[in-house]
C-alpha cells in the first residue's frame, strides 16, 4: 500500500516558518482593525515587503465596471504615477484578475514559462524600461470578495531577495493577506456605497452629526460660502479630515497635498 510523502520541516525551518506566521498575524489583525483600508496598507507596504522578503509590492483594486485594475500601492516606484492596467492577459496583474488564480513566477521575462500558464499571458515591460527596474521573479494572488467570490483587486510581489521563485510558504502566506484584504476591501465598498457626499463619512465616523452637517450646507447655500471653509471654521475639522472622507467617497487614495509633487502630465494636458 502507498502512501503519500509528508513534507518534512527542519528545526530551523520551523522557526522561521512559526515567526513568519506570527507577524503575518499581526499584520492582518491591523488591517481587520483599521477604519481606512487605502492609509492601512499604505502605512503596511514596507512591513510586508520585508516579511515576504521581496523587492516590492504593489497592490490593485478592481475599479469600477470591472474592466481595468489601478495601483492603491506601489513601492519603489514614487517617480511613476498611478498603473492602470486591463483586466486581461497581456499582463500579469491583469491575468490575475480576470482568472482569478494566483501565479507564482520564476522569471518574468521567460516567455515559455508564462505561455505554460496561459497562451496569451505577457509581461508589460514598459514600467520596467521607464524606471531601469528589472522584474524576474512574481508572486500574484487575487483579492476576492468573502462573499461572492468576485475579484475585487491583485497583490503583486515583485523579485524575491533570494533570488529564486517565492516560496511555498510565501504562497501560503499571501493567500492568508488576500483573505483579510478581500474583507476589508469588501467593507469598504459596501461604506463607500452608502455614502451619498463626500462628507457623509465624516458623520459615519462620529466627528459630525446629521444635523450639524445638514445645518452647515444650508449656511453655505445662504452665505454662499463653501461647505470645506464652514466644517473647518465653524465646526474644528481639519483638512486632512475632509480630504481622507472625500477619498472614502469617491473611492480613491487620499494625499496630502504637496506643492514640490510631480503634477500628472495627462492632467497637465487637459
Amino acid at each position: 500500500m502507498s502512501s503519500t510523502p509528508v513534507k518534512s520541516f527542519s528545526g530551523s525551518e520551523v522557526t522561521r516558518r512559526l515567526a513568519f506566521f506570527k507577524e503575518l498575524q499581526a499584520i492582518t489583525t491591523r488591517i481587520h482593525a483599521a477604519k481606512d483600508i487605502d492609509e492601512i496598507i499604505l502605512e503596511l507596504s514596507g512591513e510586508l515587503c520585508a516579511l515576504f522578503e521581496a523587492e516590492r509590492l504593489s497592490i490593485y483594486a478592481v475599479e469600477e465596471g470591472g474592466a481595468s485594475i489601478v495601483t492603491l500601492v506601489k513601492t519603489g516606484l514614487n517617480a511613476v504615477q498611478s498603473i492602470r492596467l486591463p483586466v486581461a492577459e497581456n499582463s500579469i496583474a491583469g491575468f490575475v484578475a480576470l482568472s482569478g488564480r494566483t501565479v507564482n513566477v520564476g522569471d518574468a521575462y521567460d516567455e515559455a514559462e508564462l505561455h505554460a500558464i496561459s497562451p496569451h499571458l505577457a509581461l508589460r515591460r514598459e514600467v520596467d524600461a521607464s524606471t531601469g527596474f528589472r522584474s524576474h521573479q512574481m508572486l500574484v494572488a487575487p483579492v476576492c470578495d468573502p462573499d461572492g467570490g468576485r475579484v475585487l483587486g491583485v497583490v503583486q510581489l515583485i523579485n524575491s531577495r533570494a533570488g529564486v521563485r517565492f516560496s511555498s510558504v510565501a504562497e501560503e502566506g499571501l493567500l492568508g493577506l488576500t483573505q483579510t484584504l478581500g474583507v476589508a476591501f469588501a467593507r469598504h465598498r459596501k461604506s463607500a456605497a452608502q455614502l451619498r457626499s463626500r462628507f457623509d463619512a465624516l458623520v459615519a465616523d462620529g466627528r459630525i452629526t446629521a444635523d450639524e452637517l445638514a445645518a452647515i450646507t444650508r449656511m453655505g447655500r445662504e452665505e454662499g460660502v463653501g461647505t470645506e471653509s464652514l466644517l473647518i471654521e465653524r465646526l474644528g475639522l481639519l483638512p486632512r479630515e475632509l480630504g481622507e472622507a472625500a477619498s472614502r467617497f469617491f473611492g480613491v487614495p487620499y494625499t496630502p497635498y504637496n506643492p514640490n509633487q510631480v503634477k500628472p502630465m495627462d492632467l497637465l494636458r487637459n
